[in-house]
């Protein structure tokens, strides 16, 4: 979904399941049922954009056009997100315009509201309160509305209200796993780890049967015992989600920095190369085998990966560092420029910037010029970033004090 997997971590962690329908599975029955913007993948886009034209475009009452219409924006952004697009602006524009009219159409449906909320977020748009609300004020029992709601108060940086609004999605649906797993991403970037920690083995509990919504948990209580100095509790988690999704190219990244922290060099050079082997287009990862082969004092290929990796955004600025080549912006330059209108990811990407200066400072062997830059990761990382970890790992191995 995201530009680039690393720097939308955090966000990932509350990112919510996607059930995979059969190969060639599509048509009518996609059309004419509620399904969440967030969770339902269309296995084929196109036969479904026809199928719901076709519903949309019939003499059925507003309520069947306007689910049409909601299940048509969903098969455009899934086709935009997912590489299928010719022309992803457009597909992007499509939905947007889909989420509208369900709105327009039933202007009493909470779940229309709910949906284009919902479909701001996953079309990269970030989450709309203002629809949430809406769909709260139509139904107070909607669960769903709070669920989203809360993702969108947690991109926006209030943890608070983010907090809250995923305790009444709880108290209204005690088995909503993808809320457990929201408010235990939301603590642990508020420190809390004993509260995220209860939250996301909640989460593990009640989603056995939903893969993906288990498999982003398991990243983000392994991540929290990372960060807490429990590196046999994290690959134990990262191993948890490989067990379920061995192609999890993010918890191969997180499993092989874990393990480059170990000192496991030949861990984790097998993990970073199979997660740039599944996420080519990954730049952090290649980052990161980029340490570990030089490490080993194996040359680096990350000259190589640039030529496909997307230098147009963070973090370019620290693959020419890494390169030796000379560089505008400068690492934190880059990584305070978010495109993403997001603190969130503003603030992890600045924290990465340290982490990656203090890292190729080791390679140089300027330890004074590590210690200050994985200090000043430690002190403006957010609490629950993997890189955090990384930070205290390496301030210990320097004989430094966070």
């Amino acid at each position: 979904m995201f530009r680039h997997l690393g720097a939308a971590s955090i966000l990932l962690a509350v990112a919510c399941a996607s059930p995979v329908l059969a190969e060639g599975q599509s048509g009518g029955a996609d059309c004419g049922g509620l399904n969440d913007p967030e969770t339902f993948v269309v296995a084929v886009p196109d036969g479904a954009i026809t199928d719901c034209t076709r519903i949309i475009q019939g003499a059925g009452p507003p309520r069947e056009r306007a689910i049409a219409s909601i299940n048509r924006a969903i098969a455009h952004v899934e086709r935009a997100n997912f590489g299928k697009s010719d022309n992803e602006a457009a597909d992007r524009d499509a939905a947007a315009a889909d989420f509208d009219a369900a709105v327009r159409l039933d202007p009493n449906f909470a779940f229309a509201y709910y949906a284009r909320g919902a479909g701001s977020f996953v079309n990269l748009r970030g989450g709309r309160v203002a629809d949430f609300d809406e769909a709260i004020r139509l139904d107070p029992t909607f669960a769903l509305a709070y669920l989203g709601r809360a993702k969108a108060w947690y991109a926006k940086g209030d943890y608070q209200r983010a907090e809250a609004d995923f305790s009444a999605a709880i108290r209204l649906d005690p088995t909503l796993g993808r809320a457990y797993l929201g408010r235990g991403a939301e603590r642990r970037l508020t420190g809390d780890d004993d509260g995220a920690i209860a939250d996301l083995s909640e989460a593990l509990r009640l989603t056995a049967d939903d893969r993906n919504t288990y498999v982003r948990a398991a990243e983000a209580r392994g991540a929290i015992f990372f960060v807490r100095g429990e590196p046999d509790r994290a690959v134990a988690d990262f191993n948890d989600a490989l067990r379920l999704d061995p192609k999890d190219a993010y918890a191969l990244q997180q499993r092989g920095v874990v393990q480059l922290m170990r000192g496991s060099l030949d861990l984790a050079r097998a993990d970073l190369q199979q997660a740039t082997d599944l996420a080519p287009g990954n730049a952090e990862a290649a980052l990161w085998r980029e340490i570990a082969d030089r490490r080993a004092q194996v040359k680096g290929r990350l000259a190589e990966a640039a030529e496909t990796l997307n230098m147009r955004h963070w973090p370019a600025s620290a693959i020419h560092a890494f390169l030796g080549e000379p560089t505008s912006p400068t690492m934190q330059e880059e990584a305070a420029a978010d495109d993403f209108d997001s603190p969130i990811i503003r603030q992890l990407q600045t924290c990465q910037a340290s982490v990656f200066t203090g890292e190729l400072a080791l390679l140089k062997g300027a330890k004074a010029e590590a210690a200050e830059a994985f200090t000043s990761a430690d002190k403006s990382c957010l609490k629950g970033a993997p890189e955090r970890g990384v930070a205290a790992a390496e301030l210990k191995s320097l004989g430094a004090k966070p």
